[in-house]
């Protein structure tokens, strides 16, 4: 498989997630994904889950000025640095996302500082019941 074949399932999310449409995130979620999140302790793990878990996310980051700011990919892993603001709070993270048969496999979410962390595990328990 090609390298730019390998890249374009991350490329899709990237669309995603900045156009604030998760209509296609099934198409490129493994049906085997787990989903490791910044607030809840297990992983979450199925497709089903994982796509719910990012498509509330997607919704959440939508009209925040969501960007990447910084993607480093190695084989089939990437780590993608972003930055969101949630009123006057700059939230700084870290997507990490493996990905396998060109389809994201797992993706955990790292977040700071703590009210950033705090902010958005709000509005993902509002965007969850």
């Amino acid at each position: 498989m090609s390298r730019a074949l390998k890249f374009n399932c991350i490329k899709q999310w990237k669309n995603i997630i900045l156009s604030g449409d998760a209509d296609n995130l099934e198409k490129i979620i493994h049906k085997n994904a787990t989903f490791y999140s910044p607030i809840v302790f297990t992983p979450q793990v199925g497709k089903k889950k994982v796509v719910h878990y990012l498509s509330n996310a997607v919704k959440v980051f939508k009209y925040r000025d969501f960007k990447y700011t910084n993607i480093i990919k190695n084989e089939n892993y990437y780590s993608a640095e972003f930055e969101a603001i949630f009123d006057k709070i700059i939230v700084n993270g870290i997507d990490l996302i493996n990905t396998k048969n060109n389809l994201i496999y797992e993706f955990k979410v790292f977040l700071r500082p703590l009210q950033g962390l705090e902010v958005v595990w709000k509005e993902m328990e509002k965007q969850l019941k």
